[in-house]
């Protein structure tokens, strides 16, 4: 039987300004779904890469809630990930 690593992933606050409350936890759930699925599929970065705060360009809060959950969750994890060879990002 393999033995799957398990990883906790701690996200104090997202600020969804701009995003209706009604739409709120539509987008929380597809970020957790993405980021899960990302982590999965990519890992989890070096631990040198581990963040206590993530500070990127606002990510534009426009479409659905499953694209802007989407969107945000490909953000903290390219912020998380260590970079690619020739200077892009995972």
């Amino acid at each position: 039987m393999a033995m799957t690593e398990r990883v906790l992933v701690d996200i104090g606050a997202i600020v969804l300004d701009g995003v209706r409350p009604a739409d709120r936890e539509r987008v929380a759930e597809a970020f957790r779904r993405e980021l899960s699925r990302l982590l999965t599929v990519h890992g989890m970065p070096a631990e040198d890469a581990r963040r206590d705060a993530v500070t990127r360009p606002p990510v534009p809060l426009t479409g659905s809630p499953r694209r802007i959950g989407r969107m945000l969750a490909r953000t903290v994890h390219e912020t998380l990930a260590p970079p690619a060879a020739g200077g892009g990002t995972a």
